[in-house]
């Protein structure tokens, strides 16, 4: 399992359309591999973005990041944002409290 966590930034007036564009990848990754595959504004006055995506495994993950769409939006917004986000490599998964 392969958990990517992390903010993407951009200028305040951005961030609604930076949060639409991701969330409308929802269903092309989630179809492609990713388990948990959410965003959200964290900081409204620094326009941070909370990333936030679990992926069966790496192979997944570069398989998305290499679809029309995931093309289409780094192109749009690489030079927009910054990013700053880690991958985490998990052997397994437990539930809170077990």
């Amino acid at each position: 399992m392969l958990i990517a966590l992390g903010h993407f930034t951009v200028a305040a007036d951005l961030a609604a359309d930076l949060l639409a564009d991701l969330n409308a990848g929802r269903p092309a990754a989630t179809a492609g591999g990713a388990t948990f595959y959410h965003f959200a504004i964290d900081d409204a006055d620094s326009a941070a973005i909370l990333v936030s995506e679990c992926w069966t495994d790496r192979a997944s993950l570069d398989r998305h990041l290499q679809t029309p769409h995931m093309t289409a939006f780094l192109a749009k917004w690489a030079h927009r944002m910054t990013i700053d986000v880690l991958l985490h490599e998990a052997s397994e998964g437990r539930r809170l409290g077990d």
